[in-house]
C-alpha cells in the first residue's frame, strides 16, 4: 500500500501514520502537501480557509490582525487607522489629521498654519477663530496679548512659540489683533512700544506728536484737553498747565468761554459770581449802568 501526501490545509504529525490527515485548526495552515505541522499566518494577515490553496491574505488598510490567527482582520476603532498588512492600528497625534489618500505609509499629516486639531481625530483640521492664530502641527490656537500684533513672517521659535510682535510707538492694540494709531489731535499719545492703550492728555496739556508725550501748556496758554495744541489767552492770563484763562481787572468770562471779556463801561467783575456788575453809585437801567438818581457824571474836559 503506497503512502500519499496530505492535502494543503491538512497535516500528519507522525511517520507511518494510518488514516486520514488532520485538518489544520482555524487560523493555521499547512502550506505544502505532506506538511507535518500547521503554521499560523504572519501578523497582519489572515487565513482564507475557503480558497483552494488555503492561503494567507493581507489585511486591508484600516484593519489589523495582531498575530495572524483567525480567518478575519479586525476593523480599527474610531479615529484610529492602519496601513495594509498591519498588526495594529495607530492614532494621529494632536496637531495632525488623517489623510486616506496620502501616498506615505504614515497617513497622519500636520495641520497647516492657523488651523488645529486638538486630539488628532478625523480627516480635517479646524480653522482658528477670528483674531487667533496657530503654527503648523498645532493642537490649539493662541491670541496675541494686548499691545502685540500677529506677524506671520516671524519665526515662532524666536518668540516663545508665538508669532506676536510689539506694536510700535504712537500706536496701541487693545485686543492683540491690530495696531491702531494714537490720535494726537484728539489728545492721545503713546511713547512706548507694546501699549494696550494710549495716554490721554487732559485739561492744561496738549498731545505732542514729536515726543509722543503730554506737554503742559505754557504761561498765557490754556487747553481744555482733547487736543494737540494749546490756545493763547485772548485777554487775561494763565499759569502753566491751565485749562482756562484768569480774568484780569475789569474782565469776565462767559460760560464755556475760552477767553476773557472786558466788562462794559462803569462795570466791574465780581469774582464770586463771575459777572460784570455796576460800579458803586451806578444803577442798571434797561441793561446799562447809569448814575444813581441824584448823581451825575462829571463833565468831560473840553
Amino acid at each position: 500500500m503506497a503512502c500519499s501526501n496530505c492535502a494543503v490545509g491538512r497535516y500528519q504529525l507522525t511517520f507511518g501514520g494510518d488514516g486520514d490527515c488532520s485538518q489544520c485548526t482555524l487560523g493555521s495552515i499547512a502550506y505544502t502537501p505532506s506538511s507535518p505541522t500547521c503554521l499560523t499566518c504572519p501578523a497582519g494577515q489572515w487565513h482564507d480557509s475557503s480558497s483552494a490553496d488555503k492561503k494567507c491574505v493581507f489585511c486591508e488598510p484600516n484593519t489589523f490582525n495582531e498575530n495572524g490567527e483567525g480567518d478575519t482582520c479586525n476593523l480599527c476603532e474610531a479615529n484610529s487607522y492602519s496601513n495594509a498588512v498591519a498588526s495594529s492600528c495607530y492614532s494621529c497625534l494632536p496637531g495632525q489629521r488623517y489623510e486616506s489618500t496620502s501616498a506615505d505609509d504614515n497617513k497622519c499629516v500636520p495641520c497647516e498654519t492657523n488651523t488645529y486639531n486638538e486630539n488628532g481625530e478625523g480627516e480635517t483640521c479646524t480653522l482658528c477663530p477670528s483674531n487667533s492664530y496657530s503654527n503648523p502641527s498645532s493642537s490649539s490656537c493662541y491670541t496675541c496679548a494686548p499691545g502685540d500684533v500677529y506677524n506671520d513672517a516671524l519665526i515662532a521659535s524666536q518668540f516663545g512659540g508665538k508669532k506676536c510682535e510689539p506694536c510700535p510707538v504712537a500706536t496701541y492694540s487693545p485686543t492683540g489683533n491690530t495696531c491702531l494709531p494714537c490720535v494726537a489731535s484728539n489728545g492721545y499719545v503713546n511713547d512706548i512700544t507694546r501699549a494696550a492703550i494710549c495716554n490721554y492728555c487732559g485739561p492744561g496739556r496738549r498731545a505732542d506728536v514729536t515726543t509722543n508725550t503730554c506737554q503742559l501748556c505754557l504761561v498765557n496758554e490754556y487747553s481744555v484737553g482733547c487736543s494737540d495744541t494749546c490756545s493763547d489767552c485772548a485777554s487775561g492770563h494763565s499759569d502753566p498747565g491751565s485749562s482756562s484763562c484768569i480774568n484780569g481787572p475789569g474782565e469776565h468770562s462767559e460760560e464755556d468761554a475760552s477767553f476773557c471779556e472786558k466788562c462794559p463801561q462803569y462795570e466791574l467783575h465780581n469774582k464770586e459770581t463771575d459777572e460784570c456788575e455796576c460800579q458803586d453809585t451806578f444803577t442798571r437801567v434797561e441793561g446799562v449802568c447809569t448814575c444813581t438818581a441824584g448823581l451825575t457824571l462829571p463833565a468831560r474836559p473840553v
